[in-house]
C-alpha cells in the first residue's frame, strides 16, 4: 500500500446510505465507487434493500449522502414512489445530502433543488450528480458543523460546566441553565469558532485569507436576513428607482420597527424610517483616481482609508459596504439621507443584514457626523510663536 492510500485509509470515510430494492442496481453503484474518493477520502456505502427498514435507518445512522431509489417495482408503470417517503422521513428529521435514483425521473421533477438532486439509472449520471455536491461541498460543509457543535458541547460540559459548577448548580435543572448553554454554543461560532470548521472544508489556506486581528467581510452580514420582512438597523434594502436599483441603508433603531402583541402602540407610531442611499463604490472620487494610477500610493492610502471607514481624511460623510455575493460594494452618502414610510421599506427586497457591532457602527458613525460641531481654527502660528 502505497504512503498516499495509507494516509487515505487513516481518514473516516464519508458515510453513504444507498436506499435500492433492485440487488442488480446495487451491484453497479459500487462497483462505480468502489475504491473512489472524493475530497480526499473514501466512500463508505451502507446498502438497505427494504424501504421500511431505509426509514427505520435514517433515525440512527449519521450520514453524509444518501442514494435513493424513488418507486418500488417497475418506474415506467405501477412503481409506487415510496422513496419519496423516505425523503419526506429526512426532511423531518434531520439534514443530509440527496441523490434520487431513478429510471422515471420526469415523474418526481418537482423534488429537485440545491440539496436533492436527481439522476437517471445510468450509472454516469449517478457519478455526475455525486460529483458535484461534493464540488459545491455540501457533504463537506454539514459534516464540519455538526463535528464543530460536537466538539463544542463536549468541551463545555466536561471542561467547562464541570469544573464551574459550584457557580450553575443554583440554575441546574431550570430553563435559565438551557439558555446558558444555548448562549455559549452560539458564542462558539464567533471568529475563534469559524477558522477551524473553515480550514477543515477549504483547507489552510483560506482560513488564514484574512490576518488574525482583521474580519472577513462576509463575517458581518447576516445573510440571508432573519426576518427580510421586518426592517432592523443596517439593513442594506433595495428598491427600484427609473428601472435602476438603488440601495438603502436603515439607520433607524430596530426596536421601534419591531412587530408584535405588545408592542403595537410604538408600531404605530412609527410612520417612517431614517435611511440613507448608498452609491456604488466605484464611483467615488477616490476610487477613480486610484484606477487610473494604481502605483499612486497617496491614490492607495486614500482608498485604504474609505474602506477602514476612518475619518483622518474628512468629516467622515461616507461609509463603506463591502461586498458580498449579490451585495455590490456601496458607500453610504451621510448627505442622502431620506424618510422612508415603514410600509414602503417592508416592501423593499432585503439583501443583507448588518451584523453586531457593524449595524451599531454605522448608526454611531451618522450621529458624530449630524453632531459635529465647527469651531474656528486656532491660531497655531501666533501660539507656536509664544513657546
Amino acid at each position: 500500500m502505497t504512503t498516499q492510500n495509507v494516509e487515505l485509509a487513516k481518514k473516516e470515510p464519508w458515510r453513504v446510505l444507498l436506499i435500492e430494492d433492485n440487488q442488480l442496481m446495487r451491484e453497479q453503484v459500487h462497483e462505480e465507487f468502489d475504491g473512489e474518493q472524493f475530497d480526499g477520502r473514501l466512500l463508505d456505502i451502507h446498502d438497505v434493500d427494504d424501504f421500511a427498514q431505509a426509514r427505520a435507518e435514517i433515525q440512527q445512522r449519521k450520514v453524509d449522502l444518501v442514494i435513493l431509489d424513488v418507486f418500488r417495482g417497475d418506474p415506467m408503470g405501477n412503481g409506487k414512489p415510496e422513496g419519496l417517503e423516505v425523503l419526506e422521513d429526512i426532511r423531518k428529521s434531520g439534514f443530509v445530502s440527496v441523490v434520487l435514483y431513478t429510471a422515471n425521473p420526469r415523474r418526481v421533477e418537482g423534488c429537485r433543488s440545491a440539496f436533492i438532486r436527481l439522476s437517471d439509472k445510468p450509472v454516469a449520471d449517478l457519478r455526475r450528480e455525486v460529483d458535484e455536491l461534493f464540488s459545491l461541498r455540501i457533504p463537506q460543509m454539514f459534516r464540519a458543523i455538526v463535528s464543530h457543535m460536537d466538539r463544542t458541547l463536549h468541551d463545555y460540559m466536561w471542561n467547562f460546566v464541570e469544573k464551574q459548577w459550584s457557580t450553575l448548580e443554583h440554575i441546574a435543572g431550570k430553563p435559565e441553565f438551557l439558555r446558558v448553554l444555548l448562549r455559549r454554543l452560539a458564542a462558539s461560532l464567533s471568529r475563534d469558532g469559524l477558522d477551524p470548521v473553515i480550514q477543515g472544508v477549504f483547507g489552510a489556506d483560506h482560513a488564514s485569507a484574512v490576518a488574525s486581528d482583521k474580519v472577513h467581510p462576509a463575517e458581518m452580514f447576516i445573510m440571508p436576513p432573519v426576518d427580510g420582512k421586518t426592517p432592523r438597523l443596517g439593513d442594506v434594502r433595495v428598491r427600484l428607482m427609473n428601472g435602476s436599483s438603488e440601495y438603502v441603508v436603515v439607520l433607524w433603531p430596530t426596536c421601534d420597527m419591531i412587530e408584535g402583541p405588545s408592542r403595537p402602540a410604538k408600531v404605530q407610531s412609527v410612520q417612517s424610517v431614517q435611511c440613507a442611499i448608498a452609491g456604488m463604490l466605484d464611483a467615488a472620487d477616490e476610487m477613480k483616481k486610484w484606477k487610473k494610477d494604481k502605483a499612486n500610493k497617496d491614490c492607495r492610502a486614500k482608498v485604504e482609508d474609505l474602506l477602514r471607514n476612518r475619518n483622518d481624511r474628512g468629516p467622515g460623510r461616507h461609509h463603506y459596504i463591502p461586498g458580498l455575493g449579490k451585495l455590490p460594494h456601496l458607500l453610504v452618502d451621510f448627505q442622502r439621507i431620506e424618510l422612508i414610510a415603514l410600509a414602503d421599506l417592508r416592501g423593499m427586497e432585503c439583501i443583507a443584514t448588518l451584523a453586531s457591532p457593524f449595524a451599531e457602527a454605522i448608526a454611531s458613525r451618522y450621529l458624530r457626523y449630524i453632531g459635529r460641531l465647527g469651531t474656528p481654527d486656532l491660531d497655531v502660528a501666533y501660539v507656536m510663536s509664544k513657546l
